[in-house]
């Protein structure tokens, strides 16, 4: 706490210096100032608790000085020690909110009383400041500090027991249900899940705080009969974004009614689906069980997009003994692998229509997204095809990422998936029945005049388009393999020494010697007057 004491009398500052025992007082911090103009500055520099003030000064009075400091809104609190003891004085400083009036003379207990009712003033309106500054922050921030107290209590970051959870709600200045109120004693919670699949397409573009928005002000008006309520908590999102609601205790067959109508409006008025999961009221101590069983129900429910569901607490866990039969992965391989797309996607159709739906949960479609997977890089990999070329692209990146989220959202990852694997298996197939025709036409006319117009009206493609696969295929550029082929051809020619050069050139298919020359100087790496010459040497 810090005390400024101002008087024109330096002899006076050092003796109320040296003679108080301002620890006692806690007092830390005791300044000093000769006239208001000094005092004043002190009082923008820094806060000044209390003020120990003369009255008469130079260059203005005490009593000026608190005016000052009273229109400045300071809360300081200010005794006077004066040798002016007039009684308009004394009227002026009580009116300005002083809490004494000492004269200089009066004896030593007497000002430091005066001090210690000035701390106790200070003590209490900071007190009362903090309390007010709570109730502000409460009421600023009364949904977030809601929100967070179900989460940390479905998360038991606040133990599941009711005395934790009271005294977590006590020191958060939240009012627990659980502590009476009134005639009544709430104790019972009735706890919902919300669920959106993420991967609907009429939500696809929306953003996180969008779909939030929309979600906390549709369920809070239907089931709360007011906008953004504080007992909707968001649980976070992967392929589904998840929300808790925490009801007091209510009837079940209502909440029923409300949630199917909460169905019926995100489907009619928004065009997404919600899954509702219900169970029966639970003691506060139990809502992070009820909603961990609520969330359970939620990732094995594949098979629907929208509706409301009932759970019960006390149903037994799966023993994960389905006792169905598996998909023949090898048939549906052998259907990809011979480009029938239509009859693979076909047999995985069947063969979930053929199950219970209370076979289908998230852990069958789990394991055959890992099967369906290996069987799809596996006929990529016999055909030397990358399976980065087909599934690096975000659009099926996203159809990967949510397929194991339902069973809708994995029919179009295998329908996706199976077309994009035959049809690039009818491209290489396709490739190389045109690179075949192309070398087989060299071949067979590489003394003519081949343009590259000419292969493509050959194989009913584009010149450039079939240029580019051509060299997708060979790994060699379409002009430079007809050069190869006819300097091939050429270097048969070059043994009969019957032949000339420039005929050799033409009856290979080049216009110019010189330009044969040259592009056979550049495959063989010698002229073809040398490589003859080698060959007659050799030869005799």
């Amino acid at each position: 706490m810090t005390v400024l004491i101002i008087d024109d009398d330096k002899s006076m500052i050092e003796m109320l210096r040296e003679t108080l025992d301002w620890k006692k007082l806690e007092i830390e911090n005791v300044l000093s100032a000769q006239n208001i103009s000094a005092a004043k500055q002190i009082f923008f520099q820094q806060p000044v608790d209390i003020m120990i003030c003369d009255i008469e000064m130079p260059g203005g009075s005490g009593i000026d000085l608190l005016t000052w400091v009273r229109e400045q809104g300071y809360e300081t609190r200010n005794i006077f020690l004066t040798n002016h003891t007039k009684f308009h004085y004394a009227q002026t400083a009580i009116k300005l909110d002083t809490v004494d009036f000492i004269g200089k003379m009066s004896p030593p207990q007497e000002l430091e009383d005066a001090l210690r009712r000035a701390v106790n003033i200070v003590k209490t309106v900071q007190v009362q400041k903090r309390y007010v500054d709570y109730g502000r922050y409460w009421e600023e921030n009364n949904a977030l500090l809601w929100r967070q107290f179900w989460l940390d209590l479905i998360d038991e970051k606040i133990p599941p027991d009711p005395e934790a959870i009271g005294k977590a709600a006590k020191d958060r200045l939240l009012e627990w249900y659980g502590t009476d109120q009134g005639k009544s004693r709430v104790t019972n919670f009735l706890p919902l899940l919300c669920t959106v699949q993420l991967s609907q397409e009429t939500i696809a573009d929306w953003k996180p705080g969008e779909l939030d928005y929309c979600v906390y002000n549709v369920v809070s008006e239907v089931l709360f009969g007011s906008t953004n309520s504080d007992h909707i908590v968001p649980l976070g999102r992967e392929s589904r974004a998840l929300y808790a609601v925490i009801l007091d205790e209510s009837d079940p067959a209502d909440i029923q009614k409300k949630a199917r109508e909460l169905v019926s409006l995100f489907r009619q008025y928004l065009m997404f689906g919600v899954n509702i999961y219900l169970t029966e009221n639970v003691p506060i101590e139990q809502i992070s069980f009820a909603i961990r069983k609520l969330k359970e129900a939620d990732r094995n429910n594949v098979t629907e997009q929208g509706g409301v569901h009932t759970v019960s607490l006390g149903q037994k866990e799966d023993s994960g003994e389905k006792g169905h039969k598996r998909i023949d992965m090898d048939n549906l391989s052998s259907l990809l692998a011979s480009g029938q797309a239509f009859k693979a996607i076909n047999e995985v159709k069947k063969y979930f229509s053929g199950l219970p739906r209370s076979q289908i949960d998230a852990q069958l479609l789990q394991e055959f997204h890992y099967d369906f997977t290996q069987v799809l890089y596996a006929v990529l990999s016999e055909r030397h095809i990358e399976a980065h070329e087909l599934f690096a692209k975000p659009a099926a990146q996203a159809l990967d990422h949510h397929a194991a989220g339902s069973l809708i959202d994995m029919m179009k990852w295998v329908s996706f998936a199976s077309n994009a694997v035959t049809q690039a298996i009818s491209d290489v197939s396709r490739s190389n029945t045109i690179v075949g025709t192309v070398k087989a036409y060299i071949e067979d006319n590489y003394a003519s005049h081949i343009t590259k117009a000419d292969l493509g009206a050959l194989v009913f493609l584009n010149s450039d388009y079939l240029a580019k696969v051509f060299k997708k295929e060979t790994g060699i550029a379409l002009g430079d393999y007809i050069s190869s082929v006819r300097v091939e051809k050429a270097k048969v020619m070059l043994a009969d020494e019957s032949i000339s050069l420039g005929d050799v050139a033409m009856k290979a298919g080049f216009d110019y010697y010189s330009y044969f020359s040259t592009i056979f100087k550049k495959q063989v790496g010698i002229s073809p007057s040398d490589y003859r010459r080698q060959l007659l040497e050799h030869g005799s």
